[in-house]
């Protein structure tokens, strides 16, 4: 009965279409595996089975516990930042850049985990800070709990998935209820420094592909 309550708190409006997009993934990956060993499909459905062994594991835990457990949420913080400053020195590098811990034919990217870590901590931080969003301050010192991993993951260099970052904090920022005044000043505070550091920061392909983008 317990694993049926469980199943039932689960958000099945947002599971639903992950496992349809994530089914629409695995047969991209069929249909392009038929002229080989399904080696990288059969991965795929390992990780798939896993992360839904996963989904209903994690459904037995009430998560409101981290709210009231500082330690235990800085504690992960921190330990997102040294697997991703460990990738400056001992990632593998792949198309020139270190992402991955690579052990025999095991692979890890901690950019997930540091992204999962990082959601916690600016839930708990607006959780209790959601009074004084009135004021430009506390915005200000949560961008620096995204600003270390960011640098971190800078420094590998990957400018992806620090735009994954700064997309996670903008958007638990603009969900807590920021003054639209506010948001028009985080525009312009990212707009100066990226004008700025557009010469000597993104390299060319890099900058061909934010180019590409935009236009």
């Amino acid at each position: 009965m317990k694993i049926f309550s469980c199943l039932k708190k689960l958000k099945w409006n947002l599971i639903i279409p992950a496992f349809f997009l994530t089914t629409l993934g695995l047969l991209s990956i069929y249909s392009s595996s038929l002229s080989s060993d399904f080696l990288i499909f059969k991965k795929q459905i390992i990780f798939f089975a896993i992360s839904i062994a996963l989904l209903i594991f994690l459904s037995f835990f009430d998560f409101r516990f981290l709210k009231t457990n500082s330690y235990l949420v800085l504690s992960l913080y921190f330990l997102s930042l040294l697997t991703l400053l460990g990738l400056l020195f001992f990632g593998k590098e792949i198309r020139g850049v270190k992402g991955w811990y690579k052990i025999g034919s095991f692979s890890f990217d901690p950019l997930p985990f540091a992204a999962i870590v990082l959601i916690i901590v600016l839930s708990k931080y607006f959780s209790s800070r959601h009074i004084e969003l009135t004021r430009f301050t506390p915005i200000l010192f949560s961008g620096i709990y995204t600003f270390l991993p960011t640098l971190l993951v800078l420094f590998q260099p990957d400018l992806g998935s620090s735009i994954i970052l700064i997309s996670v904090w903008l958007g638990i920022v603009i969900f807590s209820g920021i003054r639209i005044r506010h948001l028009l000043i985080l525009i312009l505070i990212f707009s100066i420094a990226f004008g700025f550091s557009w010469k000597f920061w993104p390299r060319d392909y890099q900058k061909q592909r934010i180019v590409s983008f935009l236009n």
